[in-house]
């Protein structure tokens, strides 16, 4: 069976598009209970927010906004103690070139092992501002959050 190939463009288009509309249920919803996902952070189907929607809450002060955004892990910070639960903090570079401060609390979630200085994540959690341009906290679920981080192919909740 021979197949043209203005028919065959066509056919990959309307898969392609096929594909698309089944993503758009999943932007802003947390990926499946699983901790092994074998899709790359920057493939996933779960989209970042927009730049210009982080950089206004930056601006505006903004509080306990949902984000989901990916950064490069610039500095690491001791784990901490909040509210009696051990956190994780460290910093990361957004596309933008500007820093956020992550807080990943251990106890709701999974710790994430193996943090190193340039490395790629997918976070998803709520923007509190602060003066050093604001914090992600919240990337866990339960507790009323429903937030994660992705590193590689594994998830955190």
């Amino acid at each position: 069976m021979k197949i043209k190939k203005r028919h065959l463009a066509g056919l990959v288009g309307l898969t392609l598009l096929g594909l698309l509309a089944l993503g758009t249920n999943w932007l802003n919803q947390a990926p499946a209970q699983t901790h092994d996902v074998l899709v790359d952070a920057m493939t996933s189907a779960t989209h970042p927010s927009k730049l210009s929607e982080l950089e206004r809450a930056m601006r505006d002060k903004g509080q306990d906004l949902p984000f989901v955004v990916v950064g490069w892990i610039t500095e690491l910070a001791p784990d901490s103690q909040e509210e009696g639960d051990p956190v994780q903090h460290f910093r990361v570079k957004l596309l933008n070139h500007q820093h956020l401060t992550i807080a990943h609390r251990i106890q709701a979630g999974k710790p994430t092992p193996k943090l190193a200085k340039g490395q790629e994540l997918l976070i998803r959690g709520r923007y509190f501002w602060t003066p050093e341009g604001g914090e992600l906290s919240q990337t866990h679920t339960g507790g009323g959050a429903d937030g994660w981080l992705r590193q590689g192919h594994t998830n955190y909740f």
